[in-house]
């Protein structure tokens, strides 16, 4: 899931968020609900299908485990993209008894990834929470190289935070005050459709709600620290960790929603 270029990856904080929510629960439906808005197509090769970023694998095995009718009935290869070892590792392992999916790791970041790909190779690209890993002065170049990489009507998925979800809206002021160089790199599906402009033909977006249980003080500052990566050396101010441990003794164990835009960009035929 991590890139060359943007916010570094961290593997830890990723599996801590995954274990606090219900993301996997949720994403898959709205995401096969666009997919088979386009009926699907196949290359000369088959119908190939690239999950950029794919982390440990869990949102493309669902969506191709139970959520297989959106997809051709024939072979489908698959294509998982992440430069870190363990992710892929994982990954790989998920898609071993799907039957007529044909999974291959590719330890490589996107970019390269692409570039080796023909234009007009790939039915579906995914890439869920990939684009914070991209500078975002590249994120059309780079949208505009996945859309080459289509094959008529091919599809390519887009997911990213928003900032509607409960969470931004109750420790965004708090984090943005204390902590305003983290500003810099933080970003959400509404600053993808400030700086694409029209230079990117953006479909309209789906929203998927889902929330994350903070079992204490010390969760929620494990949490944070993921979510608002800040750059070396600096570190959450001490007053802001005690505004968020007084949360929690205030609120308890409790849920935090978040919000998902879902963005599909179609080659059109």
């Amino acid at each position: 899931m991590s890139e060359r270029q943007g916010i570094e990856f961290q593997r830890e904080g990723y599996l801590a968020l995954k274990q606090a929510t219900n993301r996997y629960d949720v994403l898959p439906g709205p995401i096969a609900a666009v997919i088979a808005c386009k009926p699907p197509r196949t290359c000369d090769c088959g119908y190939r299908f690239a999950d950029l970023g794919c982390g440990d694998g869990e949102l493309a095995w669902r969506l191709l485990s139970r959520h297989r009718k959106v997809f051709p009935a024939g072979p489908v290869e698959l294509a998982l993209i992440d430069t870190d070892p363990v992710m892929a590792a994982g990954a790989i392992r998920r898609f071993t008894d799907i039957p007529s999916v044909h999974a291959r790791v590719h330890e490589t970041c996107t970019w390269e990834y692409l570039r080796a790909c023909p234009p007009g190779s790939l039915n579906l690209v995914l890439a869920s929470h990939l684009l914070y890993h991209v500078e975002r002065d590249r994120w059309a170049e780079w949208l505009r190289l996945v859309l080459s990489r289509l094959t008529r009507g091919g599809v390519a998925v887009i997911v990213m935070r928003s900032r509607a979800g409960e969470w931004w809206r109750i420790f965004d002021p708090l984090m943005a005050s204390a902590c305003p160089l983290m500003r810099q790199s933080f970003v959400f599906a509404e600053d993808l459709f400030e700086r694409l402009g029209r230079s990117v033909p953006v479909r309209r977006k789906v929203q998927a709600d889902y929330s994350a249980t903070v079992e204490d003080g010390r969760h929620l500052i494990e949490l944070v620290r993921f979510l608002y990566r800040m750059p070396e050396p600096q570190r959450i101010p001490q007053a802001v960790t005690q505004k968020l441990v007084e949360f929690c003794r205030a609120a308890g164990r409790t849920q935090i929603g978040f919000r998902d835009s879902i963005i599909p960009f179609v080659r059109d035929a």
